[in-house]
């Protein structure tokens, strides 16, 4: 679900009317957090494989992820050893790097938005937002809120969903009508 909101319009328009600023590039922040969410992605991948047993669940990227001049930046070596430390042991950090990079390169024509793990991506735009001085862990509610009608219209399962809704509320009204009249 989290990659509906996952766009530079949405962000765009989080920092605008979030945190009052238009000075922060948007695309560039996407860009960054992309890059580092397909990494973990491609972690997440290999522990699946391989039977690593990386606890993701309990030790979230922000344990690695600073901000710096409204930029992600995301400790990999940090979050890798500190995952194995976790699960397997450091001592096969040079084994899952080999199978990282063996995956980059099976990977590489999967787009971002299939590797990355939307509550990954959150994290880091959450960490953003609240730099910028949005309240902590506003950031999904501030992207979710930016994802308007307009939004939908580049997805043709949600506009689906939202016509099937629509057409449910007027037969129900003009139910409801029909069955106020005759009484």
């Amino acid at each position: 679900m989290e990659s509906y909101i996952l766009r530079v319009e949405c962000l765009d328009k989080a920092l605008r009317l979030g945190v009052h600023t238009d000075a922060i590039d948007a695309v560039a922040v996407l860009t960054a957090i992309h890059r580092d969410c397909r990494r973990i992605g491609l972690l997440r991948v290999a522990s699946q494989r391989h039977n690593y047993r990386m606890p993701f669940r309990s030790l979230r990227p922000r344990s690695a992820l600073t901000v710096r001049h409204a930029m992600p930046v995301f400790e990999y070596d940090k979050y890798l050893t500190s995952l194995l430390d976790q699960s397997i042991g450091r001592r096969r950090i040079d084994e899952v790097r080999a199978v990282c990079t063996d995956l980059e390169i099976e990977f590489a024509a999967v787009p971002d938005e299939e590797l990355i793990h939307g509550k990954d991506a959150l994290e880091f735009i959450a960490a953003v937002l609240t730099h910028c001085g949005a309240p902590r862990d506003s950031g999904p509610g501030m992207l979710w809120t930016a994802f308007d009608r307009a939004s939908v219209a580049g997805y043709a399962s949600l506009t689906a969903v939202i016509d099937f809704l629509t057409d449910q509320r007027s037969a129900t009204r003009r139910q409801a009508s029909s069955t106020t009249t005759n009484a």
